[in-house]
């Protein structure tokens, strides 16, 4: 909230008075908790707060409220994304480590627990069972929370992997 040049109430105060940035929650994050957790919701200036230093949980919770459950997403890939160059199939010999692992992704997505799926995308990783151009995306993905990429890599992997089995 106390930033150099501008503080945080005046540049929310742009954001949302700007066309493009309006409708974009804003999470206040401060070290000067003090009251300033209450001011800033008083105010109604900010769409969350979380204080300094940050716990991971909580950043999560605030930036949970904010976005749709990927279960509440629609779970299919457009037929134009699967045609794609890239190798998309779990590359494992064992075909039931490939439907248990096939079987983990689809049930973080579908609760939405972008922890759990992260954990799926490291083994997949380390296991060398995906190929490295797609698990950089999926890192990716996650590390932004960008869902919509997240839903269509991993569906992109599910529907790849059932094709081979």
């Amino acid at each position: 909230i106390k930033m150099p040049n501008m503080d945080g109430y005046e540049v929310t105060q742009i954001l949302k008075n700007t066309d493009i940035t309006k409708d974009i929650p804003i999470i206040a994050v401060s070290a000067s908790v003090l009251g300033e957790k209450e001011e800033a919701m008083r105010k109604g200036a900010f769409d969350a707060f979380v204080a300094k230093p940050i716990k991971t949980n909580e950043l999560e919770e605030a930036i949970l409220g904010f976005i749709e459950p990927l279960s509440n997403i629609a779970l299919h890939v457009e037929p134009e994304m699967a045609k794609s160059v890239k190798n998309y199939a779990l590359v494992i010999e064992d075909s039931q480590m490939k439907i248990r692992l096939v079987e983990t992704l689809e049930e973080s997505v579908k609760k939405g627990d972008l922890s759990a799926l992260e954990k799926s995308v490291k083994q997949l990783f380390e296991a060398q069972a995906l190929d490295t151009e797609v698990i950089e995306e999926l890192e990716t993905a996650i590390a932004t929370f960008d869902l919509q990429a997240i839903e269509r890599l991993v569906y992109l992997v599910i529907n790849a992997t059932k094709k081979e089995l």
